[in-house]
Protein backbone atom coordinates (compact mmCIF):
# COMPACT_ATOMS: atom_id res chain seq x y z
CA UNK A 1 0.00 0.00 0.00
CA UNK A 2 2.82 2.40 0.81
CA UNK A 3 4.34 1.99 -2.66
CA UNK A 4 0.96 2.41 -4.32
CA UNK A 5 0.15 5.57 -2.41
CA UNK A 6 3.56 7.03 -3.21
CA UNK A 7 3.05 6.33 -6.89
CA UNK A 8 -0.39 7.98 -6.90
CA UNK A 9 0.98 11.04 -5.13
CA UNK A 10 3.69 11.34 -7.77
CA UNK A 11 1.20 10.84 -10.60
CA UNK A 12 -0.91 13.70 -9.27
CA UNK A 13 2.19 15.87 -8.87
CA UNK A 14 3.29 15.11 -12.44
CA UNK A 15 -0.16 16.04 -13.76
CA UNK A 16 -0.07 19.25 -11.78
CA UNK A 17 3.31 20.19 -13.20
CA UNK A 18 1.72 20.66 -16.63
CA UNK A 19 -0.76 23.30 -15.38
CA UNK A 20 -0.02 27.05 -15.37
CA UNK A 21 1.62 28.01 -12.06
CA UNK A 22 -0.62 31.08 -11.72
CA UNK A 23 -3.65 28.83 -11.24
CA UNK A 24 -2.52 27.52 -7.86
CA UNK A 25 -2.70 30.68 -5.72
CA UNK A 26 -6.29 31.14 -6.95
CA UNK A 27 -7.46 27.65 -6.00
CA UNK A 28 -5.44 27.14 -2.81
CA UNK A 29 -8.18 28.14 -0.38
CA UNK A 30 -10.89 26.52 -2.50
CA UNK A 31 -9.25 23.10 -2.43
CA UNK A 32 -8.50 23.33 1.27
CA UNK A 33 -12.09 24.34 2.01
CA UNK A 34 -13.40 21.41 -0.05
CA UNK A 35 -11.07 18.98 1.69
CA UNK A 36 -11.90 20.23 5.16
CA UNK A 37 -15.59 20.28 4.30
CA UNK A 38 -15.51 16.61 3.34
CA UNK A 39 -13.61 15.91 6.51
CA UNK A 40 -16.38 17.49 8.58
CA UNK A 41 -18.94 15.32 6.74
CA UNK A 42 -16.99 12.20 7.71
CA UNK A 43 -17.02 13.40 11.33
CA UNK A 44 -20.76 14.13 11.33
CA UNK A 45 -21.52 10.62 10.06
CA UNK A 46 -19.53 9.06 12.85
CA UNK A 47 -16.72 7.77 10.62
CA UNK A 48 -13.27 7.65 12.14
CA UNK A 49 -10.59 9.59 10.36
CA UNK A 50 -8.40 6.54 10.33
CA UNK A 51 -10.77 4.92 7.85
CA UNK A 52 -11.48 8.06 5.87
CA UNK A 53 -9.87 7.87 2.44
CA UNK A 54 -9.98 11.66 2.32
CA UNK A 55 -8.03 12.07 5.54
CA UNK A 56 -5.41 9.50 4.58
CA UNK A 57 -5.26 10.16 0.85
CA UNK A 58 -7.53 12.91 -0.51
CA UNK A 59 -6.27 15.83 1.50
CA UNK A 60 -2.56 15.00 1.10
CA UNK A 61 -3.15 14.53 -2.65
CA UNK A 62 -4.78 17.94 -2.89
CA UNK A 63 -1.88 19.43 -1.02
CA UNK A 64 0.54 17.54 -3.23
CA UNK A 65 -1.24 19.08 -6.22
CA UNK A 66 -0.83 22.53 -4.76
CA UNK A 67 2.76 21.97 -3.78
CA UNK A 68 3.57 20.63 -7.25
CA UNK A 69 2.48 23.83 -8.93
CA UNK A 70 4.64 25.96 -6.72
CA UNK A 71 7.97 24.76 -8.14
CA UNK A 72 10.78 26.07 -5.97
CA UNK A 73 8.30 27.27 -3.33
CA UNK A 74 7.91 23.76 -1.87
CA UNK A 75 9.49 24.88 1.36
CA UNK A 76 6.76 27.51 1.86
CA UNK A 77 4.09 24.79 1.96
CA UNK A 78 6.00 22.19 3.96
CA UNK A 79 4.59 23.52 7.24
CA UNK A 80 1.11 23.70 5.70
CA UNK A 81 1.21 20.01 4.81
CA UNK A 82 2.34 18.91 8.28
CA UNK A 83 -0.24 21.19 9.93
CA UNK A 84 -3.00 19.71 7.76
CA UNK A 85 -1.96 16.18 8.69
CA UNK A 86 -2.34 17.12 12.35
CA UNK A 87 -5.66 18.88 11.89
CA UNK A 88 -7.32 16.37 9.58
CA UNK A 89 -6.19 12.92 10.67
CA UNK A 90 -6.58 11.53 14.15
CA UNK A 91 -4.42 8.49 13.52
CA UNK A 92 -1.66 7.66 11.10
CA UNK A 93 0.08 4.38 10.36
CA UNK A 94 3.81 4.01 9.80
CA UNK A 95 5.70 0.91 8.72
CA UNK A 96 9.29 -0.23 8.33
CA UNK A 97 11.17 -3.10 6.78
CA UNK A 98 14.16 -4.06 8.95
CA UNK A 99 17.38 -4.97 7.16
CA UNK A 100 21.09 -5.15 7.93
CA UNK A 101 21.77 -2.79 5.02
CA UNK A 102 20.23 0.10 6.92
CA UNK A 103 22.42 -0.33 10.03
CA UNK A 104 24.93 2.49 10.47
CA UNK A 105 28.15 1.05 11.89
CA UNK A 106 31.89 1.05 11.29
CA UNK A 107 31.81 -2.45 9.80
CA UNK A 108 29.18 -4.02 7.51
CA UNK A 109 26.62 -6.20 9.30
CA UNK A 110 26.06 -9.75 8.06
CA UNK A 111 22.92 -11.55 9.14
CA UNK A 112 20.29 -13.91 7.77
CA UNK A 113 17.54 -12.25 9.80
CA UNK A 114 15.09 -9.55 8.82
CA UNK A 115 12.04 -7.94 10.32
CA UNK A 116 9.06 -5.64 9.99
CA UNK A 117 7.43 -2.97 12.12
CA UNK A 118 3.98 -1.42 12.17
CA UNK A 119 2.75 1.37 14.45
CA UNK A 120 -0.34 3.53 14.82
CA UNK A 121 0.01 7.02 16.28
CA UNK A 122 -2.88 9.13 17.56
CA UNK A 123 -2.04 12.70 16.63
CA UNK A 124 -4.42 14.21 19.17
CA UNK A 125 -2.92 12.41 22.19
CA UNK A 126 0.48 11.29 20.76
CA UNK A 127 -0.37 7.74 21.88
CA UNK A 128 1.52 5.02 20.01
CA UNK A 129 0.70 1.33 19.64
CA UNK A 130 2.25 -1.39 17.52
CA UNK A 131 4.90 -4.06 17.32
CA UNK A 132 8.07 -5.30 15.67
CA UNK A 133 8.29 -8.83 14.28
CA UNK A 134 11.71 -10.44 13.76
CA UNK A 135 12.14 -13.29 11.29
CA UNK A 136 15.21 -15.26 12.36
CA UNK A 137 16.67 -17.50 9.69
CA UNK A 138 19.17 -18.83 12.23
CA UNK A 139 18.83 -18.97 15.98
CA UNK A 140 22.01 -17.01 16.58
CA UNK A 141 20.96 -13.56 17.66
CA UNK A 142 19.61 -13.26 21.21
CA UNK A 143 17.90 -9.86 21.09
CA UNK A 144 18.97 -7.46 23.81
CA UNK A 145 16.89 -4.42 22.88
CA UNK A 146 14.39 -3.20 20.33
CA UNK A 147 14.20 0.57 20.24
CA UNK A 148 12.58 3.41 18.39
CA UNK A 149 15.35 5.95 17.89
CA UNK A 150 15.85 9.37 16.37
CA UNK A 151 17.79 9.68 13.12
CA UNK A 152 17.24 9.88 9.38
CA UNK A 153 18.82 7.35 7.06
CA UNK A 154 22.57 7.10 7.63
CA UNK A 155 22.43 8.85 11.01
CA UNK A 156 22.30 7.39 14.49
CA UNK A 157 20.37 9.16 17.21
CA UNK A 158 19.05 9.07 20.74
CA UNK A 159 16.58 6.41 21.92
CA UNK A 160 12.92 7.43 21.99
CA UNK A 161 11.27 4.25 23.26
CA UNK A 162 12.25 0.74 24.40
CA UNK A 163 9.86 -1.95 23.22
CA UNK A 164 8.96 -4.93 25.40
CA UNK A 165 9.20 -8.61 24.38
CA UNK A 166 5.97 -10.51 23.99
CA UNK A 167 5.65 -13.00 26.89
CA UNK A 168 4.71 -15.81 24.47
CA UNK A 169 6.89 -15.09 21.43
CA UNK A 170 10.49 -13.80 21.74
CA UNK A 171 10.41 -12.63 18.12
CA UNK A 172 7.64 -10.09 18.79
CA UNK A 173 8.38 -6.83 20.59
CA UNK A 174 5.57 -4.44 21.50
CA UNK A 175 5.07 -0.83 22.54
CA UNK A 176 4.38 -0.56 26.29
CA UNK A 177 0.76 0.14 27.20
CA UNK A 178 -0.38 3.76 27.32
CA UNK A 179 2.86 5.18 25.94
CA UNK A 180 2.89 8.74 24.61
CA UNK A 181 5.46 10.24 22.26
CA UNK A 182 6.82 13.73 22.82
CA UNK A 183 5.73 16.46 20.42
CA UNK A 184 9.23 16.81 18.97
CA UNK A 185 9.39 13.07 18.23
CA UNK A 186 5.99 13.15 16.52
CA UNK A 187 7.16 16.00 14.30
CA UNK A 188 10.32 14.05 13.51
CA UNK A 189 8.22 10.95 12.75
CA UNK A 190 6.13 12.89 10.22
CA UNK A 191 9.35 13.85 8.40
CA UNK A 192 10.70 10.26 8.32
CA UNK A 193 13.28 10.91 11.03
CA UNK A 194 12.64 7.96 13.37
CA UNK A 195 13.85 4.38 12.95
CA UNK A 196 13.75 0.97 14.61
CA UNK A 197 17.01 -0.57 15.84
CA UNK A 198 17.45 -4.22 16.85
CA UNK A 199 20.42 -4.68 19.21
CA UNK A 200 21.72 -8.24 19.68
CA UNK A 201 24.50 -10.02 21.50
CA UNK A 202 26.41 -10.24 18.23
CA UNK A 203 25.94 -6.63 17.11
CA UNK A 204 25.90 -4.07 19.89
CA UNK A 205 25.52 -1.21 17.36
CA UNK A 206 22.54 -2.89 15.75
CA UNK A 207 21.89 -5.99 13.68
CA UNK A 208 18.72 -4.79 11.98
CA UNK A 209 17.37 -1.32 11.33
CA UNK A 210 14.30 0.07 9.61
CA UNK A 211 13.27 3.64 8.83
CA UNK A 212 9.68 4.48 9.83
CA UNK A 213 8.08 5.94 6.70
CA UNK A 214 4.74 7.43 5.73
CA UNK A 215 3.31 7.18 2.23
CA UNK A 216 5.35 9.35 -0.10
CA UNK A 217 8.59 8.93 1.86
CA UNK A 218 11.54 6.81 0.74
CA UNK A 219 15.02 5.90 1.93
CA UNK A 220 17.55 5.36 -0.88
CA UNK A 221 20.80 3.53 -0.05
CA UNK A 222 23.37 3.53 -2.85
CA UNK A 223 27.11 2.78 -3.04
CA UNK A 224 29.81 5.15 -4.25
CA UNK A 225 32.89 3.80 -6.01
CA UNK A 226 35.47 4.57 -8.67
CA UNK A 227 33.78 2.14 -11.08
CA UNK A 228 30.92 4.60 -11.65
CA UNK A 229 33.25 7.42 -12.79
CA UNK A 230 33.20 8.31 -16.46
CA UNK A 231 36.99 7.86 -16.63
CA UNK A 232 37.38 4.49 -18.34
CA UNK A 233 40.51 3.64 -16.35
CA UNK A 234 38.76 4.19 -13.01
CA UNK A 235 37.57 0.67 -12.30
CA UNK A 236 38.92 0.34 -8.78
CA UNK A 237 40.25 2.41 -5.92
CA UNK A 238 40.79 2.53 -2.19
CA UNK A 239 38.09 5.13 -1.60
CA UNK A 240 34.48 4.01 -1.27
CA UNK A 241 31.40 5.28 0.51
CA UNK A 242 27.69 4.76 0.97
CA UNK A 243 24.98 7.32 0.26
CA UNK A 244 21.79 7.52 2.31
CA UNK A 245 19.03 9.79 1.06
CA UNK A 246 15.78 10.25 2.96
CA UNK A 247 13.31 11.95 0.63
CA UNK A 248 9.72 13.08 1.02
CA UNK A 249 8.18 13.13 -2.44
CA UNK A 250 5.26 15.23 -1.18
CA UNK A 251 7.12 18.12 0.42
CA UNK A 252 10.40 17.72 -1.47
CA UNK A 253 12.44 17.68 1.75
CA UNK A 254 15.62 15.58 1.69
CA UNK A 255 18.14 14.48 4.29
CA UNK A 256 21.31 13.31 2.56
CA UNK A 257 24.24 11.58 4.23
CA UNK A 258 27.44 10.14 2.74
CA UNK A 259 29.58 7.93 4.98
CA UNK A 260 33.13 6.81 4.26
CA UNK A 261 33.77 3.08 3.88
CA UNK A 262 37.42 3.07 2.80
CA UNK A 263 40.41 4.66 4.48
CA UNK A 264 40.09 7.93 2.61
CA UNK A 265 37.35 10.18 1.35
CA UNK A 266 38.01 13.26 -0.82
CA UNK A 267 37.37 16.72 0.51
CA UNK A 268 34.25 17.58 -1.53
CA UNK A 269 30.89 15.82 -1.83
CA UNK A 270 28.08 17.15 -4.01
CA UNK A 271 24.75 16.16 -5.53
CA UNK A 272 24.57 16.38 -9.33
CA UNK A 273 21.97 15.90 -12.06
CA UNK A 274 22.89 13.31 -14.68
CA UNK A 275 22.22 9.80 -15.92
CA UNK A 276 24.77 7.11 -15.11
CA UNK A 277 27.60 7.59 -17.58
CA UNK A 278 26.98 11.33 -18.08
CA UNK A 279 28.27 14.40 -16.29
CA UNK A 280 25.77 16.90 -14.94
CA UNK A 281 25.40 20.21 -13.17
CA UNK A 282 25.95 20.44 -9.44
CA UNK A 283 22.71 20.85 -7.48
CA UNK A 284 24.00 21.25 -3.95
CA UNK A 285 27.18 20.82 -1.95
CA UNK A 286 27.27 18.51 1.09
CA UNK A 287 28.74 19.73 4.39
CA UNK A 288 31.36 17.88 6.39
CA UNK A 289 30.18 16.64 9.78
CA UNK A 290 31.80 18.60 12.58
CA UNK A 291 31.79 15.72 15.05
CA UNK A 292 32.34 12.58 12.96
CA UNK A 293 35.18 12.20 10.46
CA UNK A 294 34.36 10.84 7.01
CA UNK A 295 30.68 11.84 7.17
CA UNK A 296 29.01 14.45 5.00
CA UNK A 297 25.46 15.84 5.17
CA UNK A 298 23.19 17.77 2.85
CA UNK A 299 22.44 21.27 4.17
CA UNK A 300 19.63 21.48 6.72
CA UNK A 301 16.14 22.31 5.42
CA UNK A 302 17.01 21.30 1.85
CA UNK A 303 13.91 21.08 -0.34
CA UNK A 304 14.15 19.86 -3.93
CA UNK A 305 11.92 21.38 -6.64
CA UNK A 306 9.53 19.18 -8.57
CA UNK A 307 11.81 18.90 -11.61
CA UNK A 308 14.66 17.57 -9.47
CA UNK A 309 12.37 15.09 -7.71
CA UNK A 310 11.33 13.79 -11.11
CA UNK A 311 15.00 13.36 -12.03
CA UNK A 312 15.50 11.41 -8.82
CA UNK A 313 12.57 9.14 -9.69
CA UNK A 314 14.14 8.49 -13.10
CA UNK A 315 17.57 7.59 -11.62
CA UNK A 316 19.07 10.79 -13.02
CA UNK A 317 20.77 12.15 -9.90
CA UNK A 318 24.16 11.14 -8.52
CA UNK A 319 26.53 11.96 -5.66
CA UNK A 320 30.20 12.52 -6.47
CA UNK A 321 33.15 12.97 -4.15
CA UNK A 322 36.26 14.74 -5.35
CA UNK A 323 38.40 17.75 -4.65
CA UNK A 324 41.63 19.46 -5.66
CA UNK A 325 43.48 16.17 -6.08
CA UNK A 326 40.67 14.61 -8.11
CA UNK A 327 39.78 16.84 -11.08
CA UNK A 328 37.58 14.12 -12.60
CA UNK A 329 36.20 12.95 -9.26
CA UNK A 330 37.35 10.17 -6.97
CA UNK A 331 34.16 8.17 -6.43
CA UNK A 332 30.61 8.46 -7.66
CA UNK A 333 27.26 6.87 -6.88
CA UNK A 334 24.03 6.98 -8.87
CA UNK A 335 20.91 7.48 -6.75
CA UNK A 336 18.01 5.22 -7.62
CA UNK A 337 14.88 3.76 -6.07
CA UNK A 338 14.76 0.04 -5.20
CA UNK A 339 12.96 -0.90 -8.41
CA UNK A 340 15.92 0.28 -10.49
CA UNK A 341 18.95 -1.80 -11.38
CA UNK A 342 22.34 -0.28 -12.26
CA UNK A 343 25.13 -2.23 -13.97
CA UNK A 344 28.56 -0.84 -14.85
CA UNK A 345 30.84 -3.05 -16.93
CA UNK A 346 34.17 -2.69 -18.69
CA UNK A 347 34.64 -3.38 -22.41
CA UNK A 348 37.70 -5.11 -23.87
CA UNK A 349 38.69 -7.52 -26.61
CA UNK A 350 39.15 -10.28 -24.04
CA UNK A 351 35.39 -10.28 -23.35
CA UNK A 352 34.65 -11.52 -26.86
CA UNK A 353 34.66 -15.18 -27.91
CA UNK A 354 37.04 -15.83 -29.50
CA UNK A 355 39.00 -13.04 -27.80
CA UNK A 356 40.34 -10.12 -29.84
CA UNK A 357 43.78 -8.65 -29.32
CA UNK A 358 42.94 -4.95 -29.06
CA UNK A 359 44.35 -2.09 -27.03
CA UNK A 360 40.95 -0.36 -27.06
CA UNK A 361 38.87 -0.30 -23.89
CA UNK A 362 35.50 1.02 -22.84
CA UNK A 363 32.88 1.24 -20.13
CA UNK A 364 29.11 0.71 -20.28
CA UNK A 365 26.62 2.20 -17.82
CA UNK A 366 23.28 0.40 -17.91
CA UNK A 367 20.15 1.42 -15.97
CA UNK A 368 16.81 -0.40 -16.13
CA UNK A 369 13.45 0.11 -14.44
CA UNK A 370 12.17 -3.25 -13.20
CA UNK A 371 8.55 -2.03 -13.15
CA UNK A 372 8.19 -1.30 -16.85
CA UNK A 373 11.45 -2.51 -18.42
CA UNK A 374 12.51 0.92 -19.68
CA UNK A 375 16.28 1.03 -20.04
CA UNK A 376 18.98 3.64 -20.50
CA UNK A 377 22.60 2.98 -21.39
CA UNK A 378 25.72 5.02 -22.05
CA UNK A 379 28.82 3.44 -23.62
CA UNK A 380 32.20 5.19 -23.71
CA UNK A 381 35.26 3.88 -25.56
CA UNK A 382 38.88 4.89 -25.95
CA UNK A 383 41.58 3.78 -28.39
CA UNK A 384 39.16 3.15 -31.24
CA UNK A 385 36.57 4.82 -33.48
CA UNK A 386 33.59 2.46 -33.58
CA UNK A 387 31.51 2.02 -36.68
CA UNK A 388 28.70 0.71 -34.47
CA UNK A 389 27.93 -0.04 -30.83
CA UNK A 390 25.10 -2.48 -30.21
CA UNK A 391 23.52 -4.56 -27.46
CA UNK A 392 23.09 -8.27 -28.20
CA UNK A 393 21.46 -11.20 -26.45
CA UNK A 394 23.22 -14.57 -26.78
CA UNK A 395 21.67 -17.91 -25.84
CA UNK A 396 25.00 -19.36 -24.75
CA UNK A 397 26.82 -17.27 -22.12
CA UNK A 398 30.08 -18.89 -23.21
CA UNK A 399 29.80 -17.56 -26.74
CA UNK A 400 29.17 -14.32 -28.59
CA UNK A 401 28.41 -15.96 -31.92
CA UNK A 402 25.00 -15.65 -33.56
CA UNK A 403 23.86 -13.09 -31.03
CA UNK A 404 20.37 -11.62 -31.40
CA UNK A 405 20.48 -7.86 -31.90
CA UNK A 406 18.42 -6.03 -29.28
CA UNK A 407 19.35 -2.38 -29.83
CA UNK A 408 21.78 -0.35 -31.91
CA UNK A 409 23.11 2.57 -29.91
CA UNK A 410 23.16 6.13 -31.20
CA UNK A 411 26.36 8.18 -31.38
CA UNK A 412 26.44 11.39 -29.31
CA UNK A 413 29.89 12.91 -29.72
CA UNK A 414 32.16 11.18 -27.21
CA UNK A 415 29.66 8.49 -26.17
CA UNK A 416 27.03 6.12 -27.54
CA UNK A 417 23.52 5.95 -26.12
CA UNK A 418 20.63 3.49 -26.12
CA UNK A 419 17.70 4.93 -28.15
CA UNK A 420 15.11 6.86 -26.18
CA UNK A 421 12.17 4.69 -25.13
CA UNK A 422 14.09 1.39 -25.23
CA UNK A 423 12.12 -1.28 -23.35
CA UNK A 424 13.30 -4.73 -22.24
CA UNK A 425 11.00 -7.70 -22.52
CA UNK A 426 10.74 -10.23 -19.71
CA UNK A 427 13.19 -12.70 -21.24
CA UNK A 428 15.84 -10.07 -21.84
CA UNK A 429 15.32 -8.52 -18.41
CA UNK A 430 15.70 -11.91 -16.74
CA UNK A 431 19.03 -12.41 -18.51
CA UNK A 432 20.62 -9.40 -16.83
CA UNK A 433 23.55 -10.65 -14.78
CA UNK A 434 23.65 -14.03 -16.54
CA UNK A 435 26.36 -13.09 -19.09
CA UNK A 436 23.83 -13.31 -21.92
CA UNK A 437 23.57 -9.58 -22.66
CA UNK A 438 26.64 -7.98 -24.18
CA UNK A 439 27.59 -4.60 -25.61
CA UNK A 440 29.80 -4.97 -28.70
CA UNK A 441 31.71 -2.16 -30.43
CA UNK A 442 32.73 -2.88 -34.03
CA UNK A 443 35.29 -1.29 -36.33
CA UNK A 444 36.18 -1.66 -40.00
CA UNK A 445 39.00 -4.03 -39.05
CA UNK A 446 36.80 -6.06 -36.68
CA UNK A 447 33.29 -6.14 -38.18
CA UNK A 448 32.22 -8.85 -35.71
CA UNK A 449 33.39 -6.77 -32.78
CA UNK A 450 36.64 -5.35 -31.42
CA UNK A 451 35.64 -4.98 -27.77
CA UNK A 452 32.69 -6.10 -25.70
CA UNK A 453 31.29 -6.07 -22.19
CA UNK A 454 28.59 -8.23 -20.56
CA UNK A 455 25.90 -7.03 -18.17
Amino acid sequence: MQRKIRGEYILVRSMAASLPPTIFPCILHLLLDVALGFNRIYKSRGLTKRHSSLSQFGLPVMLALLISGCGNDLSDLNALLEQSIHENAVTIEVQAQLTAEQVVSLAPVTTDSEGSAQFVINLESNAITGQVIIQQQQQNLPVQQVQIRQGFGGRNGNPVLDLQPDPFDPNIWQVPDNHLLGNADVELLLRGGLHILIITDTHASGELRGQLLLGGQELLINPLGADQLLNIGSNSGAASAISYLSVDFITGEIQGCVRRLGDTLPDEVALHAGLAGLDGAEILRYQEDAAEAGVWHSPENTVLPTETLQQLEAAQLYVQAGGAGYPDGAIRGQLYLPHYLLKVTGLSGLNLIPPVNSAATGKAFFTVNAFDGTAQAIVRVTGMSPTDVALFRVNNPNSTENGHLLFTLEEHGDYWRLPSGAVFGNNDFNDIGKDRLIFIATTAGFPAGEIGGRI
